[in-house]
């Protein structure tokens, strides 16, 4: 069913090209460069930029029957998914045994995560916050429940002024669908030369100005230079081994044959995390001692190209 609603979904145009999460030829990747090349495009307009992450409480969890079943309605697709998707959603109970005996509650909301058809049925409400009509200037980007709102503007009043509306045009969205919003892990960092910063509202609460941004695992700087970046991954990569050799006992330790391994299949690929999005190109060497262990250094190279304060050629880890 999520095969045959997906493909309806792609033929008919109606998937969102800013969802990056649980669809077809998209990826972690595409939703980092998207978010960069637009930020670039803005710093050559010399625009000024809020970043706004927005993370909905338990957005799998708390979807409602009732939304699934009218988009399912809208989109036109095939009566025999449509009907399928509405047994499917159909006296489902939450049945807990207890010592008194056995506690039953109707379920009337959550995405089946558990099967396969959970991702398709989430885009497929989730898209519609990203087809409202949000203020010039503004892109907004989704992977899974994770939101993004870019906004750019000429001043810092400006500024303010349109992100705060496409916060309340997203929360008008979220409330439609009684989903719910975290507010305290709402923040922006800015990007651009104002000293004092941008005032954003959500609501009666002021969203906090943050100097980085995490998301989906790349830690997003105010002047896009990585660095804090870079000490994060460096700090995550001394880290684990540390766990490791405590498991491992004091007097055992770790083989090097073992730890060359861990290395090459857990270090190394999250020092890499997110090297393709400020970095075109990247050279790995690797030199190994006697003991059999390596000692193995990424070198970064072609920063992109609009980017003049990214890190310098040959940076390595």
């Amino acid at each position: 069913m999520s095969q045959r609603l997906s493909f309806h979904l792609k033929t008919t145009n109606q998937q969102h090209p800013k969802q990056y999460g649980f669809k077809e030829g998209a990826s972690i990747d595409h939703a980092l460069d998207s978010l960069l090349s637009t930020l670039e495009a803005h710093r050559r307009n010399k625009k000024h930029v809020a970043v706004a992450s927005v993370d909905t409480k338990g957005a799998f969890d708390n979807l409602k029957y009732s939304s699934i079943n009218s988009h399912l309605v809208n989109s036109r697709c095939p009566q025999n998914i449509q009907k399928l998707s509405s047994h499917l959603l159909q006296d489902r109970r939450i049945v807990i045994p207890t010592n008194e005996g056995v506690a039953q509650h109707i379920q009337t909301t959550g995405c089946p995560q558990g099967s396969c058809s959970g991702s398709a049925l989430w885009n497929l409400v989730a898209d519609e916050a990203l087809k409202q009509q949000y203020p010039a200037g503004t892109l907004i980007q989704a992977f899974a429940g994770d939101f993004l709102s870019i906004v750019a503007g000429d001043s810092e009043r400006k500024l303010g002024a349109a992100a705060s509306e496409a916060l309340k045009i997203f929360e008008l969205w979220s409330d439609t669908h009684e989903l719910q919003i975290s507010r305290e892990k709402t923040h922006f960092p800015q990007l651009g030369n104002l000293k004092r910063g941008p005032s954003i509202f959500w609501g009666d609460r002021r969203v906090k100005r943050v100097p980085h941004l995490k998301y989906l695992g790349v830690h997003l700087d105010s002047k896009l230079n990585w660095l804090h970046h870079l000490i994060q991954k460096g700090a995550k990569a001394l880290q684990h081994p540390r766990q490791l050799t405590k498991l491992a006992g004091c007097t055992w330790g770790i083989s090097p044959l073992h730890r060359e391994q861990q290395y090459r299949s857990v270090t190394e690929r999250r020092m890499a995390h997110g090297v393709g999005t400020f970095h075109t190109g990247c050279r790995l060497s690797s030199t190994k001692s006697k003991d059999r262990s390596s000692s193995i250094s990424w070198e970064l190279i072609e920063p992109r190209p609009q980017q003049p304060s990214g890190p310098s050629r040959g940076l390595c880890l």
